[in-house]
């Protein structure tokens, strides 16, 4: 994963995880319309000057982190690779035809 549109929050010992839908082949507007419409909605965010991003939560230092406070960052991507998965799909079948 690209860590370099990710935050480390120093204090809290985490990196917020943003990915900004970039996708081989794909329109990252594409990937994130996908996104939003397999309900990741709440999760796009866009910061001030910036592009629009799917935050998909906090990766925990090793020392910190816990089932409790990683099953959201890891059902997110998980998500998301479903999603990728679908569209990667659908354009291998939009090509062999």
């Amino acid at each position: 994963m690209n860590m370099k549109h990710c935050e480390w929050d120093e204090n809290n010992l985490f990196w917020k995880v943003y990915h900004d839908g970039r996708m081989s082949r794909v329109k990252s507007s594409t990937v994130l319309e996908a996104a939003v419409e397999s309900g990741f909605g709440n999760y796009i965010v866009k910061r001030s000057g910036d592009k629009e991003r799917l935050h998909l939560g906090n990766l925990y230092h090793a020392s910190k982190a816990t089932w409790k406070n990683s099953k959201n960052f890891l059902a997110n991507l998980l998500h998301l690779g479903i999603v990728r998965t679908h569209l990667r799909d659908a354009l291998q079948e939009h090509r062999s035809k």
